[in-house]
């Protein structure tokens, strides 16, 4: 594995009263303005947290969603998104070279456990 990131599922942003979702479905129906504040407050958010390595050769992502219930969701609803955010901040942030084919070989979602406490995505990298 080359990376690990946790990843949140909800962004507070300065202004707005409701938690910006990162699912599908909030992403298409959102202003340009609100989704490139909630793209500022990801990036934000996620920097501290990111290795000091760039990865040059081909990669595949995993991310396993962790959702706070039990209730039936779309994984792939939610991860494309999460997706979407995650690797533009990889790119901008220079680790990912780029995020298209050439680079990211594969992405697959994965539902992970209930967690009440601490709703997250998990995002691991492995080379090619």
């Amino acid at each position: 594995m080359l990376m690990y990131l946790e990843l949140p599922l909800h962004l507070k942003l300065h202004k707005v009263k409701k938690p910006f979702a990162l699912n599908l479905n909030t992403y298409r129906n959102a202003h340009y303005y609100l989704l490139n504040k909630a793209k500022i407050a990801f990036k934000k958010q996620l920097e501290p947290t990111l290795p000091d390595i760039v990865i040059r050769q081909p990669v595949r992502f995993e991310y396993t969603i962790f959702m706070p219930t039990k209730r039936a969701y779309d994984v792939a609803n939610v991860g494309s998104i999460v997706d979407k955010f995650c690797s533009d901040v990889l790119v901008e942030c220079n680790i990912l070279h780029d995020d298209n084919t050439d680079f990211v070989k594969s992405v697959k979602y994965i539902h992970g456990e209930k967690d009440k406490d601490s709703p997250r995505a998990e995002l691991r990298v492995y080379e090619v």
